[in-house]
């Protein structure tokens, strides 16, 4: 009995901390987006997106650092370095510099050569870590959410705004954002739903750029994704995988047309 006590008592609290830490990630989202609304009330441009950023002090090559001034951002890619997502890359760092977030980033730049493959460092120099509860290490990435590209949802674009994935310590796949903590962050900030909405979980699980893809791979990203959620568009909650961080379930979450 008294092992039992102990047993649900550890559950209680695992339970608590997952709980606050899920708010914890959404209060972020929160705030970040407040930042990106205020730096676009200034500037009147996206961070990254700013043609001029340079001339303003947001950036020091007029080359890697000033955007192309479209309103809509790059893609985020795995893949650093590469020229359509050098946007996303300088999001941060424009942000910090121009004083509306802590912290001090890169942004773009080609160490390693461009397309090089995403180490835990470079990650770090360029993107904020997330705060959900996951067994690898989780950022928010800015980017522009398109059906069909790397963090569109099925079937529809999502606009500006954030991808929450996790990095593979060991392996391709790897242990990252389970179906039931993606599921509790889409109820408390959406409709539930993963295809619907502003908030979901977007057509591959863990990006196929963290390293050179290949058929095999390509064919694992299909099938690591579909346990994240039923065509019938509901969250996918079998035995297997239902709040379990040893599995290699790995859910992206998209939070969607937020600036």
């Amino acid at each position: 009995m008294i092992l039992g006590l102990l047993v649900g008592g550890v559950l209680t609290g695992q339970s608590l901390m997952q709980a606050a830490q899920i708010r914890s990630q959404l209060a972020q989202i929160t705030e970040l987006t407040s930042s990106v609304n205020a730096f676009k009330g200034k500037y009147f441009y996206l961070p990254g997106d700013l043609p001029n950023a340079v001339a303003l002090g947001l950036g020091t090559d007029t080359t890697y650092h000033n955007g192309n001034g479209d309103g809509s951002l790059g893609v985020a890619y795995f893949q650093l370095n590469n020229g359509g997502g050098k946007e996303s890359e300088n999001f941060y760092m424009q942000l910090a510099k121009a004083g509306l977030m802590a912290g001090s980033y890169t942004g773009y730049d080609t160490v390693g050569g461009n397309n090089a493959a995403a180490t835990l460092a470079m990650l770090d120099a360029r993107y904020v870590r997330g705060k959900a509860p996951s067994a690898a290490t989780v950022w928010v990435f800015p980017s522009y959410m398109e059906s069909g590209a790397q963090w569109g949802i099925p079937g529809r674009d999502m606009g500006n705004g954030f991808a929450l994935a996790g990095h593979p310590p060991a392996s391709y796949f790897s242990r990252s954002i389970t179906s039931i903590v993606a599921y509790q962050m889409d109820t408390k900030m959406d409709d539930g739903l993963p295809l619907n909405g502003k908030v979901g979980v977007n057509k591959m699980s863990v990006a196929s750029q963290f390293i050179a893809e290949t058929t095999a791979t390509a064919e694992a990203s299909t099938a690591i994704y579909e346990k994240c959620y039923e065509t019938t568009n509901a969250w996918r909650f079998d035995n297997s995988w239902f709040n379990n961080p040893e599995a290699t379930n790995s859910c992206t979450v998209i939070f969607g047309n937020l600036f």
